[in-house]
């Protein structure tokens, strides 16, 4: 099991490469349990933002205003069952699907005030002592020792109250890799402060039930913290998937001109032999333009994240920590524009083709609309509710509701007091009367004639002898018609 934390600081608008970034990190470290604290947005526009994600499952509370707000999502591989919901913590009931195991799980969003925080700490303490084993993970918003903060001063706030809770506390911190540091206040000046305050803590047991544990740092990006990834299991290396050839590749004129000039080649040998041969030369020149051009047609993820994990390695002072502030600053200004680029190109394809969606946005679009269903509702207490035999009652309660009265007697005398025109005796029979002839006749000729020829190229004219003709015969065969 991989779970992905991290304070994101707002989900932003479709126009920021925030979801992107969240979808590919949990693609690539294949995570199953995604937290993100700070999301600046209710829990079901948090989850609609969140959809490309493709984790069914959620919980989480509302942020107030334009601060908090927390959002769990999980897929199927996990039956994680929330326990207790707060603006702080979300506190869950994890069953092992192999082993039938079972753990709690607390996701926390650390006390941002310093003179609250004490109050908090005494609180987590007696969450913790309730439940065991335990896993803690999120942002403490709280440092534990001075080498995990490189500049600013040397006075931690804060930092007795969270000494008492360790110590009346049983939990151990996880082991981590990766860049020592999880915020930045990413100022480009000596007032540059770093420190980690994103962690993971778990109890005794939990450890003997995950002896490989452990925590990945991140990079900070595209937030002032940096996202951790807690494994309970060593990490495997994936086999690399086969290159596909995308669109995008051959509708370049490079690779027109790679495959022509390839192909018209001249090859000694059989014609079997030589097709085989070009289609082989033909594959590898096209992979290669590919690798060596992918940054200029979408953003390219995994070297960003490459390249700020080996300038995050060199921060050991001051002036390496500016150097990797710098670094994040520029990727993402960068990774800014590109995001807004192609989003502008996709509605520009999108308009050039009257409307028409290119194949990669169709398939987007129809994946999308499969995984469209409702997932949990909250009820008329502000809980959620998310079986589907709640969800059925729910509804069902909620359309008998909005179409009775609890009052008849009221409704019945007031449609009585509604002037409603009404038909007399005369006028139902007069419309409950058969069609005459002379009603047939008189709607045939009743549309104004025309100069132009009739649907079938005959002239007006020829209807009207038409009709007199066939009259006498469609009395004689319908006579009750008449």
């Amino acid at each position: 099991m991989k779970i992905f934390s991290w304070n994101c600081r707002g989900l932003g608008g479709t126009d920021t490469p925030i979801i992107p970034y969240i979808s590919w990190s949990v693609r690539y470290y294949d995570t199953s349990i995604v937290f993100l604290q700070e999301t600046k947005c209710s829990v079901a526009d948090g989850v609609c933002k969140t959809s490309p994600l493709n984790l069914p499952h959620f919980c989480g509370t509302d942020s107030v205003g334009t601060s908090g707000g927390l959002l769990l999502l999980w897929d199927d591989r996990s039956d994680i069952l929330p326990l207790v919901t707060d603006p702080h913590f979300i506190l869950c009931k994890v069953v092992n699907r192999g082993s039938n195991s079972v753990w709690f799980a607390l996701f926390l969003y650390g006390e941002s005030c310093t003179a609250s925080r004490a109050n908090f700490w005494n609180n987590m303490k007696a969450l913790c002592s309730a439940y065991s084993p335990l896993c803690m993970i999120g942002d403490f918003n709280q440092l534990e020792h001075h080498f995990d903060k490189l500049g600013g001063s040397s006075n931690i706030a804060g930092w007795k109250a969270f000494l008492d809770w360790r110590i009346s506390t049983p939990l151990s911190e996880l082991p981590f890799s990766g860049p020592q540091f999880t915020w930045a206040n990413k100022r480009n000046s000596s007032s540059l402060i770093l420190e980690r305050l994103d962690r993971c803590y778990a109890s005794e047991n939990w450890i003997l039930s995950f002896p490989d544990a452990h925590v990945q740092n991140l990079n900070i990006f595209l937030s002032d913290h940096a996202p951790i990834v807690l494994s309970t299991t060593i990490p495997c290396k994936k086999p690399k998937r086969p290159y596909r050839v995308d669109n995008w590749c051959l509708d370049n004129p490079e690779i027109h001109w790679l495959i022509s000039s390839i192909w018209n080649t001249s090859c000694q040998g059989p014609a079997s032999s030589a097709v085989s041969f070009k289609l082989s030369q033909i594959r590898s020149g096209i992979l290669k333009w590919v690798l060596q051009n992918r940054h200029r047609f979408m953003i390219d993820w995994s070297s960003i994240s490459h390249d700020l994990s080996a300038s995050a390695s060199l921060v050991h002072d001051s002036s390496s920590g500016l150097n990797y502030i710098n670094n994040t600053n520029s990727m993402e200004h960068e990774v800014h524009i590109q995001h807004s680029f192609w989003k502008q190109r996709a509605k520009s394809d999108f308009q050039f083709n009257d409307g028409i969606p290119t194949s990669y946005f169709f398939s987007r679009s129809k994946s999308r609309q499969k995984r469209l269903r409702l997932i949990s509702l909250k009820n008329d207490m502000g809980n959620w509710t998310s079986s589907d035999l709640e969800l059925s009652q729910l509804v069902m309660s909620h359309f008998a509701s909005l179409y009775s009265s609890s009052n008849q007697t009221l409704s019945f005398s007031a449609l009585e007091d509604l002037s409603i025109p009404h038909l007399d005796g005369f006028q139902q029979d007069f419309l409950s009367q058969p069609f005459t002839s002379k009603d047939v006749e008189k709607a045939f000729f009743s549309i104004k004639p025309n100069k132009s020829p009739g649907p079938d190229g005959f002239p007006p004219r020829f209807y009207q002898l038409y009709w007199k003709v066939i009259k006498d015969d469609i009395s004689t065969t319908v006579p009750f018609f008449f």
